[in-house]
């Protein structure tokens, strides 16, 4: 990384400018960088004239990445919640790492010793666990 020292505070404003800008270009992670690499020279350093336009442009970019960062986990977490109503495109949207023969036997054994009908089980819930180890391991490999 350039050191921003080194620059003249017309360089630094340039730069700062440039890394707000590219953040409007649906790249968020630059507004992040501008914020946290600009932050020392709008914040902690001597005065000087160009610094309060720096400012503005870091304030600006921390609020932008800010945005960016609510709008995603706001779209990941409507997605999770809704994505079995969405159907097929759902399901074609969702990677699913499909289980292996491993993981199905210890899901079995974990939820069949609890809900087994000698330990007070449901003889039902039972039965539905046989039936899905038995469906998943036919198409597991």
């Amino acid at each position: 990384m350039v050191s921003l020292e080194k620059k003249t505070p017309e360089e630094r404003l340039n730069i700062c400018r440039k890394y707000y800008l590219g953040g409007f270009a649906f790249l968020p992670l630059l507004w992040f960088i501008n914020a946290i690499w600009f932050y020392k020279q709008a914040f902690k350093v001597e005065p000087y004239p160009e610094q309060t336009q720096i400012r503005k442009y870091v304030i600006r970019s921390a609020i932008g990445t800010f945005v960016w960062i609510l709008i995603i986990l706001v779209w990941n977490i409507m997605f999770q919640v809704f994505r079995t109503k969405m159907g097929p495109a759902g399901d074609y949207l969702t990677f699913v790492v499909p289980p292996n023969k491993t993981r199905i036997r210890d899901a079995y054994k974990r939820l069949i010793i609890l809900n087994h009908p000698d330990r007070g089980g449901s003889p039902y819930v039972a039965a539905k666990i046989n039936e899905a180890k038995d469906y998943f391991e036919s198409g597991a490999k």
